[in-house]
C-alpha cells in the first residue's frame, strides 16, 4: 500500500488483547479523543526500550488527554508479554509477526542500519482522531522523550483545531481555499487554479489534479502541503 498521509482514514485491523478480547481498529473512537499507534522494530532493543519507557513514564499525562496507545512490532505475543512485564508498560502491544499491519500503514520497507540496506520496520507514529482520521504522522521519533513529543503534537493539533478540518484528496478545492486561504497559493503552484478546477466548474483536489495528468503521489503531496498550513 502507498504511504499514508494526513487526512487519510486509518486502515482497519483486528487483534486480540491479553484477555483474549477481539479489538477492532479503524472505527470511530468511543471512549478516547485520540488513538496513537507507534510502530517500532523490536522488543528489548536499546532504542525501542527507551521509546517504550518514555511513553510509560508519560502515560498518565497521555491518558489525561484521552489518548490511547498501541505499540506494534513484528514480535510475537510471548515476547510482548515479557517486554511489558519487565518494563511495566501500561499500554497494549500488538504482535505483527508477518508485518501485514506495518505494510498496510506503509511503514515496512527499506532502511539503513549501520550503513547497510535492510528491509524492516521504519519507526513511525500515527495520531488518529475520534473520526478515525490520521491527523499527524511522526517520522522523526525522539525515542528518549516520545511521550512529550506526542503530547506536544496533540496540543498543537488541538490549538489549531486541525481535527475540525483536514484536507483529503476528495476535499472540494473551493472549500479548502475558504477554510485555508493560503491554500490558493499551493493550488496555483500546481496549476490547479484554472476555470476547470476552480471557478465555473469546481472539482475535488483528486479530480482537478488528475485532469492535469498528476499521479496519486503528486496528489498526496498537494494534500500534505495544504495540511501543513493548518
Amino acid at each position: 500500500m502507498d504511504k499514508l498521509s494526513i487526512g487519510d482514514s486509518s486502515p482497519t485491523f483486528s487483534y486480540k488483547n491479553e484477555k483474549g478480547t477481539l479489538i477492532n481498529i479503524g472505527s470511530p473512537l468511543k471512549k478516547n479523543n485520540f488513538l496513537v499507534i507507534y510502530f517500532y522494530p523490536k522488543d528489548f532493543t536499546g532504542g525501542c526500550t527507551k521509546e517504550a519507557c518514555s511513553i510509560r513514564d508519560g502515560y498518565s499525562k497521555l491518558k489525561d488527554k484521552g489518548i490511547e496507545i498501541l505499540g506494534i512490532s513484528p514480535d510475537d505475543s510471548e515476547s510482548h508479554s515479557k517486554f511489558k512485564e519487565k518494563y511495566k508498560l501500561p499500554f497494549e502491544l500488538v504482535p505483527d509477526t508477518n508485518n501485514e499491519i506495518a505494510k498496510t500503514f506503509g511503514v515496512y520497507g527499506e532502511k539503513r542500519i549501520f550503513g547497510l540496506k535492510k528491509q524492516g520496520i521504519i519507526r513511525t507514529t500515527f495520531i488518529i482522531n475520534k473520526e478515525s482520521k490520521i491527523v499527524s504522522i511522526i517520522k522523526k521519533v525522539n525515542i528518549k522523550s516520545h511521550a512529550k513529543q506526542i503530547l506536544n503534537e496533540i496540543n498543537d493539533i488541538s490549538s489549531k483545531k486541525k481535527s475540525d478540518f483536514i484536507v483529503t484528496a476528495n476535499t472540494r478545492i473551493d472549500e479548502a481555499v475558504e477554510k485555508i486561504p493560503n491554500a490558493l497559493m499551493i493550488f496555483m503552484g500546481y496549476g490547479l487554479s484554472c476555470a476547470g478546477c476552480y471557478g465555473a466548474s469546481i472539482e475535488t483536489i483528486e479530480q482537478g489534479a488528475k485532469s492535469h495528468g498528476f499521479d496519486d503521489e503528486t496528489i498526496n503531496m498537494i494534500v500534505r502541503d495544504i495540511n501543513s498550513l493548518i
